[in-house]
């Protein structure tokens, strides 16, 4: 697997080729620069804003207020969460590698350390599933059947349902790159095979023919699998299919992942760390008593 995060590096001096730091020098020194605003609205609080931090993305602002840190979020122009804390803190600061709040009280010389996971709403709906309709925990997990990461993920997959069986619900997600020629494709064939029953046989036949996927290929698995073959083409060109790939497409966009395969536990993307912090994001969902 692989997890990443676009990343801005800033240069050090040294690095500022010397034409462009002079211009940097003589636009300040000179006054050749200016600055334009616009107004994007005021916000009333309901509490004393003590501190603020914000996300290097631009999502998300952190506003500590008594009693409460305010998560405001930037695209909607809202707050979406008040997280309680002890009255006292006065200042806080946002780690972005843990995702982590900071906050601090000199006064009473103390330190909090808060882990804030972002949590997306993804859409679910005509997918298929392995594990019971309403377990406790979710795996939603974004895919691609020319991914070689992801065809190296399944037998973890399979080893996750069996540990947490009865309490784990498997999705996948549908995240075709451009980059892979028949990876729409394949994942049309897929949900043309579900309408038959025959979704996760045709996944699981998808990544062990990875390496050969082509039109022929596809053929040839939905008849090893038995499948009506008139109706499963005429289902490969169903639109309502490719509404869901567009759709699941939109949903990974929106939040943010980076390639595939993507992992998230209802709803909150997988930490970076390997398989063992998989573990443990599933044992919090669960909570203390499932250990």
């Amino acid at each position: 697997m692989r997890a990443g995060r676009r990343k801005i590096r800033c240069l050090p001096v040294r690095s500022i080729p010397i034409f462009l730091l002079v211009g940097l020098l003589v636009g300040v020194c000179w006054g050749k620069t200016d600055v334009a605003w616009v107004s994007l609205g005021q916000k009333d609080l309901e509490a004393q804003p003590l501190d603020i931090a914000t996300s290097s993305d631009g999502k998300w602002a952190f506003i500590l207020t008594q009693g409460a840190v305010l998560v405001y979020s930037i695209l909607e122009e809202r707050i979406v969460r008040s997280i309680p804390v002890d009255p006292g803190f006065e200042r806080l600061d946002y780690s972005e590698k843990g995702q982590h709040l900071i906050l601090v009280s000199p006064q009473r010389r103390s330190l909090l350390m808060l882990r804030v996971d972002a949590v997306y709403e993804l859409r679910l709906e005509g997918l298929p599933f392995l594990g019971p309709k309403d377990a406790p925990v979710t795996l939603a997990v974004f895919s691609d059947y020319q991914c070689k990461y992801c065809a190296r993920l399944e037998p973890v997959l399979e080893r996750i349902l069996r540990r947490y069986a009865g309490k784990v619900k498997l999705v996948i997600k549908n995240y075709p790159l451009k980059s892979h020629p028949y990876a729409r494709k394949a994942a049309t064939a897929a949900l043309a095979a579900d309408r038959q029953g025959k979704f996760w046989a045709f996944h699981r036949r998808l990544f062990s023919y990875q390496k050969e996927l082509n039109d022929q290929k596809i053929q040839q698995i939905a008849r090893e699998l038995g499948l009506n073959l008139e109706r499963f083409n005429r289902d490969m060109k169903d639109p309502a299919i490719q509404r869901i790939i567009d759709r699941d497409l939109r949903d990974g966009r929106a939040a943010d992942i980076s390639g595939t395969p993507s992992i998230f536990v209802n709803g909150k993307p997988m930490r970076s760390g390997g398989i063992q912090v998989l573990h443990e994001m599933i044992q919090e969902e669960l909570g203390p008593s499932s250990s």
